[in-house]
């Protein structure tokens, strides 16, 4: 188990096996975590909201989050795996990543159709996602860049807004609480 922090710049970790995040917190940097095998965010903040003050997560595995949160205006998250993309199991209620712009690319898929109530609680304004089936229960609105080989299955209580959607080898089901908006 790691923890880290840093008040004025950045946090840099490289494991060769899993790792858990415990608690990893800059208050003005970006943080990049890469593993061999499955990370495991508990605790991850970029506590600054500026350009750069990014977060990345990339493994080989999969990578499995309780709470990873950056600003609402200018930061990113981008999180890379070979693996899934889901939430710790037991599940809370809680969002489990926060930024303005969340990429995933996730060869596993991201959410779970045989355990939903693993798939990660999101708070952004634009969400991309790379490879496989892509599941999101999302609360508000949501702008979207999708490329997923499998299916999609989106839920928002607001205005979905389709920037971008390829999903040639599954299905799509989108369902807003307000509307569904071709492009941007």
């Amino acid at each position: 188990n790691l923890n880290a922090s840093s008040a004025s710049g950045n946090i840099i970790i490289t494991e060769t096996d899993a790792v858990s995040l415990d608690s990893i917190i800059t208050a003005n940097g970006f943080i990049e975590v890469t593993a061999g095998n499955t990370i495991t965010g508990i605790n991850i903040q970029s506590l600054t909201d500026a350009s750069g003050n990014n977060i990345s997560l990339t493994t080989n595995g999969n990578i499995l989050i309780d709470s990873i949160k950056a600003g609402m205006d200018y930061t990113r998250i981008e999180l890379t795996s070979s693996g899934n993309i889901r939430e710790v199991s037991p599940d809370d209620p809680g969002i489990d990543i926060s930024a303005h712009y969340i990429y995933l690319d996730a060869a596993g898929g991201f959410g779970s159709t045989i355990q939903p109530e693993l798939e990660p609680e999101i708070d952004a304004v634009i969400l991309e996602f790379h490879d496989t089936d892509f599941i999101l229960n999302h609360d508000g609105d949501i702008e979207l860049i999708i490329n997923a080989g499998g299916i999609v299955d989106v839920e928002a209580t607001g205005t979905i807004t389709i920037i971008d959607l390829t999903a040639p080898g599954g299905s799509v089901i989108l369902d807003a609480g307000i509307d569904i908006l071709i492009g941007n």
